[in-house]
């Protein structure tokens, strides 16, 4: 009973192993099956064995092509097989792979990468083999050729080289945009002046594109002037800034007994200046100032003409700027009243002594003729008559003088009788 069981679970095992090799099997075939090289397909093979020798047996020449010895090896490891070459072809072997068709109609490969010169021998493992597998015949192919593409670039990372197969379609890849910078496409290396170029590409040499790019556009730059307004303690000053950037300012001025305060967008000083705010139109800054407490003023003085508008010689006082007209007394003419000032000629435009001097000013003087003088009075003695009562009073003053001489001697002469 114990021997039947330890057969039927020997048999179990067995079968698994068998399953799993065969599974293992399928795999290596499938895999190696993937390995039938593009190149082959459409070329024609330098050398073709129409029966493969078995592992150690001894070489076979090839039924078609090149004089070439084929021998089947077991590895050392004994877990795959060889395929060794001797080239009895009076040329050079250049680089090949060797297709091997199995029993089981997959194919097998093996590579020699180096030259095989005449008379010599070259061994490769082939893949995907192992100690029992059986081959029905076998095919070489020339290794096809090697190109390199490689990529250069002014801006950004150019794309690695990549190393084809001569013939193999390349795809030279669209760059985008780096920077301000645009892709346009690729051109061969040394044909500047070509059309660049984006897309497939075949590979026949070893090549270099170069990236075009486009540059960014210059743009047209507009400008706004900015006015900085002193207001009142110094010249303008007029400096260009971009159109849709901010503001950029001048340095801050200076004024005797004045602290520059900062920059506004009316002359009162109501809407202070925003440094962030872009210009968009020509703008006129003020200068707004703050009088120092210690500073002694510079007073700015006006001129005011007194013109006496026909009448006598004009007059000029000058008057503190920003203050109210000081007048000179009131002029005179004869036959004539001074009625007061005015700011024309005319008489039209009063003035008005409450509005500040603020330029140089003349005021003309206005006059009402006076009515006729009153005539001398016929009452009054005329020239003739005041000479003789002069004279009348002169002879009565000389009677009174003499009687009062008589008087005097004859009471003289009395006195002395």
């Amino acid at each position: 009973m114990k021997i039947q069981v330890k057969e039927t679970l020997a048999r179990r095992l067995t079968v698994v192993v068998l399953t799993l090799a065969a599974i293992v099997g399928v795999c290596a075939f499938t895999f190696s099956g993937t390995q039938n090289y593009a190149w082959a397909e459409g070329e024609e093979p330098i050398a073709t064995w129409t029966s493969v020798p078995e592992p150690g047996v001894g070489g076979v020449p090839a039924k078609v092509g090149k004089n070439l010895t084929l021998e089947i090896k077991v590895a050392s490891s004994s877990d795959h097989l060889e395929a060794h070459f001797t080239n009895n072809d009076g040329d050079t072997i250049p680089p090949s792979v060797l297709e091997l068709t199995t029993e089981d109609g997959s194919v097998l490969t093996a590579y020699f990468g180096d030259d095989i010169p005449p008379t010599n021998q070259a061994a490769s493992s082939i893949e995907g083999s192992n100690a029992n597998t059986r081959f029905i015949s076998a095919e070489l192919y020339l290794m096809p050729e090697k190109v390199t593409v490689s990529f250069e670039s002014e801006f950004g990372t150019a794309p690695e080289a990549k190393t084809v197969n001569k013939g193999e379609i390349v795809e030279l890849p669209n760059l985008g945009t780096e920077g301000d910078y645009t892709f346009v496409g690729w051109i061969m290396k040394g044909s500047e002046g070509t059309d660049p170029f984006i897309g497939e590409y075949t590979a026949k040499e070893n090549i270099t594109f170069t990236a075009v790019w486009e540059a960014p556009s210059t743009p047209t730059i507009e400008m706004v002037d900015v006015t900085f307004d002193m207001n009142g303690h110094g010249d303008s000053a007029t400096k260009q800034t971009e159109w849709g950037k901010p503001i950029t300012l001048i340095d801050d001025p200076a004024a005797e007994g004045y602290t520059f305060k900062g920059w506004t967008y009316d002359k009162e000083g109501n809407q202070a200046f925003d440094p962030k705010k872009n210009a968009d139109q020509d703008t006129t800054l003020y200068a707004q100032w703050e009088k120092n407490a210690d500073s002694t003023p510079t007073i700015e003085m006006v001129d005011v003409t007194f013109d006496m508008n026909g009448h006598g010689d004009s007059a000029t006082k000058q008057t503190e700027w920003g203050k109210p007209i000081t007048l000179i007394d009131d002029p005179a003419a004869e036959g004539y009243t001074f009625k007061g000032w005015t700011y024309d000629k005319e008489g039209n435009q009063a003035f008005d002594p409450k509005k500040n001097a603020d330029q140089d000013t003349t005021l003309y003087a206005q006059w009402e003729k006076n009515a006729d003088s009153t005539p001398i009075n016929s009452t009054l003695p005329r020239t003739g008559d005041n000479q003789m009562a002069l004279l009348a009073s002169l002879c009565f003053s000389a009677a009174a003088l003499s009687a009062v001489g008589i008087a005097l001697t004859v009471y003289r002469k009395r006195k002395h009788v």
